[in-house]
């Protein structure tokens, strides 16, 4: 198909990473708030092309006219916004929806395989895997994290004729991603169409995995916990396999000293630890900036009996990646989004 023109409209998404208060060792590691705010620019290209970005919504947004957005004539659940997803429109948006709006709380993937089954899951709490059944999928709630379902349309100009664009593809043209600290790091997409899904960490030139189990220190005493019945060490996530050593630790600590990270804690002397050349944990499978933007990778297509193309966004903090730690508190991110529609 022979590319004709190319509109570029620009998505942009600003999040303020804040720690969340913690009374007691039931919080996880990675639970922050955060203020979010989605912005859009860019609605034409010269005289001869237009382009409009709407949202669709699973609840009527009885108070839509007041955002001046205006529903589709053939499909009541589409909310077009006649120019740009302001900061109160995804607000208003996100909570008639149930998604996060000021704040969210870290989640994962979990196990996950590009265009598998996508399911954003809560933190493990301490000594959760007390009866070691974690594994078991427990989804976060909506309000962990921001969701939207976006939709487009194009049309061409000429003269007084306006006419829909009716084939085509969109395609992740560019992004913007900067932070105060590591907190960018954590970001993770997910892209999803009626016909494909992928996880996209954009801090990330190459494909790679998270690993997506092993041990924590959640009640933040310095040491990987471990179960005082069992005396074994806990297990947090998800993994293929467990093996626990056939003697105590005995070149570990008696008492730790937690540095604001979970993942580097110490093992505790008389306690039985992982077998680390057994224990195999599972992994989440994302794409990296090179096979999404680089080589400008479909992530939706224009409906050809609709003339509409739709994309799921689903952003939030992968609570496993090692740069989601304390230290990142109160550090701001910011991240754009370019979005390029050939017909």
């Amino acid at each position: 198909m022979k590319n004709k023109e190319i509109f570029l409209p620009l998505l942009s998404i600003v999040i303020c990473i804040l720690l969340v208060s913690s009374f007691g060792a039931t919080f996880a590691w990675y639970q922050y708030s955060s203020n979010v705010y989605l912005k859009y620019d860019g609605t034409s290209i010269g005289n001869t092309m237009l382009f409009d970005i709407g949202l669709r919504s699973n609840v009527e947004l009885t108070e839509a006219s007041n955002y001046n957005m205006v529903k589709d004539e053939n499909d009541d659940s589409i909310y077009w916004c006649n120019g740009g997803i302001s900061k109160d429109i995804a607000s208003y948006y996100l909570t008639a929806n149930g998604y996060a709006t000021n704040e969210v709380n870290g989640v994962t993937s979990g196990a996950y395989l590009t265009d598998g089954q996508f399911l954003l899951k809560r933190a493990p709490y301490y000594n959760e895997n007390y009866f070691d059944n974690f594994s078991r999928p427990i989804a976060a709630l909506k309000r962990d994290y921001s969701h939207f379902d976006l939709v487009f349309k194009a049309s061409k100009v000429s003269g007084d004729n306006i006419s829909s664009i009716n084939n085509g593809d969109i395609i992740l043209s560019n992004i913007e991603l900067d932070s105060l600290g590591d907190i960018k790091n954590s970001i993770r997409i997910h892209f999803q169409n009626e016909s494909s899904n992928f996880i996209f960490n954009p801090s990330k030139l190459e494909d790679g995995k998270d690993t997506v189990g092993g041990l924590l220190d959640l009640n933040k005493d310095g040491l990987y916990d471990y179960n005082t019945f069992t005396n074994k060490e806990i297990v947090y996530g998800e993994t293929e396999t467990i093996k626990y050593k056939n003697s105590v630790t005995t070149d570990g600590i008696d008492v730790g000293e937690y540095d604001g990270n979970s993942f580097t804690s110490s093992h505790k002397n008389g306690v039985y630890g992982i077998d680390e050349n057994e224990t195999k944990f599972k992994t989440s499978s994302y794409l990296g900036f090179d096979s999404v933007v680089s080589n400008k990778k479909v992530v939706s297509s224009i409906d050809n009996s609709t003339s509409i193309a739709s994309l799921s966004l689903d952003i939030y903090l992968e609570g496993w990646d090692l740069s989601f730690i304390d230290k990142e508190m109160n550090h701001l991110f910011s991240l754009n989004l370019e979005f390029e529609i050939n017909e």
